[in-house]
């Protein structure tokens, strides 16, 4: 934890445009798939703790709670016996916390195939239909990255959700 700091800077000055991404944000750390257990480490918090330190104009506001656990997605299951969105949405639950800015940046660790964005940013369109939702995540997967591909590789994209609810991450 103590090099994650010069990480994430450098991940983060490989792109200016990163920071204006997030900025003026307030920053929700994405639930991990199974129940939080007290003093467990919980790396989008903590991302979004290093992303306070960097640039102190973030509200953090740790308001989505998952109630019960389910399969973690990057666990090499198949799209088939992965969480569903439903399984994500009915899942989590928003506490009472207030966001006061017009941006929420929704923050995780691994994005895989977006079904836990969705549920969150679902919930938190439900609770706040103004504010735009966007989604910072560190690391994708990606069997197609050829094996010489940069380390920090910033890429931008939408998550769609298709009526057959499978998802498709489209990169700009």
């Amino acid at each position: 934890m103590k090099k994650f700091p010069n990480f994430l800077l450098n991940i983060l000055n490989q792109d200016n445009g990163v920071f204006e991404f997030i900025q003026d944000s307030t920053l929700v750390p994405i639930p991990s798939s199974s129940l939080v257990k007290p003093g467990a480490l919980r790396v989008p918090f903590e991302i979004c703790n290093e992303l306070s330190k960097l640039k102190d104009t973030f509200q953090i506001v740790d308001c989505l709670e998952r109630f019960k656990s389910i399969k973690s997605s990057h666990s090499g299951y198949t799209t088939e016996t992965r969480p569903s969105i439903n399984d994500h949405f009915n899942s989590l639950r928003l506490r009472d916390n207030f966001i006061y800015t017009n941006k929420i940046i929704l923050v995780d660790d691994v994005i895989t195939r977006g079904t836990t964005s969705i549920s969150c940013a679902q919930i938190l369109h439900n609770h706040y239909p103004d504010k735009t939702i966007r989604v910072f995540a560190l690391l994708r997967p990606d069997d197609k990255m050829p094996a010489d591909a940069p380390i920090y590789n910033i890429e931008r994209g939408k998550i769609t959700l298709h009526p057959s609810k499978n998802t498709f991450i489209e990169k700009y």
